[in-house]
């Protein structure tokens, strides 16, 4: 189905705000001038209640980026304006200034001349926007950017080049004199954390915020920087709704990576991945789907500290919210095989915060896991070989001629590192 009326009405009312409050009033009225077929009136009944509490936001980037997401999972829906992959002439520029200037009640129309003009764009050749002399960072509009976990010491080169890059940084992460190093790196930095979450509400609203408010920036004065704790798109939302904005808006995005707390966790407690694998889950999710677990791999929980709820709040946990947690680990492993709480440092000089306890015993520890901490819990098992032919094969030098072309080699010289290839000694 096309949903043209859909689109319309929604671009409409993440454009103006009396329209958002005619909706919500009188909702017959407001959609009559849509011409909405049956599809798309059924689509809105379904999500009439989300698109309610959408709709009284005052801000227009954040129901923006609420209404991409509502409507994300209906085939055909595309996010307006279309996706185009363009450098902006001056004139498109100039458009989008006009929108950003206009009235209320007369920004619908801008953005219709807006579109206008960037769909035409294609059509004509034009000059191309200067080449950056770093070409891996040339042309992105937002970066999404991993601090580490000790964000001071872990920020790699490739990140500080985009915070140096950029016009504005919106970064979430509360190590010490975070903020005062991203204050040398550029002239504008903003704390997300206190103005996006809110206690007893859904972590959601926060994550939507703060998308909203990294759009919004990267609009009005590119390159920006969302920088994030650990790495930027491990057990982080904002990171996928600016992407999926983006991508919705013509803006070009760019993710470098950081050292995540598996990472610090390999390192402090010591666990190969290769050695027996490792099994990782979300904590809440684990419970919801009953995902079994394999008591010969490595566990790693994430989000233990706030088992159970979506909603925020910093505050301890009681005893009583890690039964299910507890009831389940005994299914796959005996109550008194010892398990690790882990949070990892986010001081330079402090050491990780590591509790090591039965599973018996998980309640006792209940008020000192807060939302940063992850279990780990090792093994009980060793799973013993169950193809004795491939044992024997994976150090066959004549196995090895079968599955791998070793025709180009010149000699079977062993180095410390493998075989030698040809025209190297």
């Amino acid at each position: 189905m096309e949903l043209r009326g859909l689109k319309d009405l929604l671009l409409r009312a993440a454009n103006d705000i009396e329209f958002r409050e005619r909706l919500l009033t009188d909702p017959s009225g407001a959609t009559s001038e849509f011409n909405l077929s049956d599809e798309e009136r059924n689509l809105i009944v379904s999500r009439g209640l989300t698109i309610g509490e959408v709709l009284q936001d005052k801000n227009d980037f954040y129901v923006y980026v609420k209404i991409i997401e509502l409507f994300s999972d209906v085939e055909n829906f595309a996010a307006f304006p279309p996706e185009i992959d363009f450098s902006p002439s001056n004139e498109v520029l100039e458009a989008a200034e006009q929108v950003k200037r206009s009235d209320l009640s007369t920004r619908f129309d801008s953005i219709r001349t807006l579109v206008a003009e960037v769909e035409g764009h294609n059509k004509r050749r034009v000059t191309p926007k200067p080449l950056d002399l770093d070409p891996i960072f040339a042309d992105y509009d937002v970066y999404i950017a991993g601090l580490g976990i000790a964000a001071l010491d872990q920020v790699t080169p490739e990140v500080e080049r985009a915070l140096g890059k950029s016009k504005e940084v919106l970064y979430v992460a509360s190590g010490i004199g975070i903020k005062e190093y991203l204050q040398t790196k550029t002239s504008k930095v903003t704390d997300l954390s206190p103005i996006s979450y809110k206690e007893f509400d859904n972590r959601s609203n926060a994550y939507t915020f703060m998308a909203a408010k990294v759009i919004e920036a990267a609009l009005s004065n590119p390159p920006v920087t969302l920088a994030l704790y650990g790495h930027p798109v491990v057990f982080a939302y904002p990171p996928f709704l600016v992407l999926q904005m983006s991508k919705a808006l013509g803006l070009k995005a760019k993710v470098l990576p950081g050292i995540s707390s598996m990472d610090c966790l390999f390192a402090d407690l010591m666990v190969d991945p290769g050695q027996n694998g490792v099994l990782m889950y979300e904590a809440t999710d684990m419970l919801l789907r009953k995902r079994p677990l394999i008591p010969d791999v490595p566990l790693i929980l994430w989000q233990v500290g706030t088992l159970e709820t979506s909603l925020y709040l910093n505050a301890p946990s009681k005893p009583n919210r890690f039964n299910r947690l507890v009831s389940h680990l005994r299914e796959f492993y005996p109550e008194d095989h010892e398990i690790y709480a882990y949070f990892a440092s986010i001081y330079p000089l402090a050491p990780p915060t590591i509790y090591k306890f039965p599973i018996k015993s998980f309640e006792s520890h209940a008020q000192v896991l807060h939302g940063g901490f992850t279990l780990y819990v090792p093994p009980t098992v060793s799973r013993p070989l169950a193809d004795f032919h491939l044992a024997d094969l994976v150090t066959d030098l004549a196995h090895l001629h079968r599955i791998a072309q070793t025709e180009h080699r010149k000699s079977e010289i062993q180095s410390p590192s493998g075989p030698v290839p040809s025209g190297e000694a």
